[in-house]
């Protein structure tokens, strides 16, 4: 866990606190978005005060898993073209909503 929390540490340094959120969902979509859900679901009703961030972390990384599964649909199925526009779409919308609750927290 050393190596996390220094590349964590190393990420305040080069990003800034306020760039934590929209970090925070995209490692949560790429490691487990199941993992992130829940873990910042237990945050968010621990602390209602983190109950906004939370939830645009939690939408961030469902928005990745849209990113990933596409990846991996074109890596075992590249002709299967069909699944590529509602991905997206279900990605711009996530990101979308992300962007919308990330405006009501500020």
């Amino acid at each position: 866990y050393s190596w996390v929390r220094s590349c964590w540490i190393y990420r305040l340094e080069i990003f800034g606190h306020k760039a934590g959120t929209i970090l925070s969902g995209i490692r949560g979509g790429l490691i487990s978005s199941t993992a992130t859900t829940v873990s910042y679901a237990k945050l968010a009703k621990s602390n209602v005060s983190s109950s906004g961030a939370s939830a645009t972390i939690i939408v961030i990384a469902w928005a990745i898993v849209y990113i990933r599964l596409g990846f991996e649909i074109f890596v075992t199925s590249p002709g299967f073209h069909i699944v590529y526009f509602p991905l997206a779409l279900l990605f711009f919308v996530s990101i979308f909503s992300a962007y919308w609750l990330r405006s009501k927290i500020n």
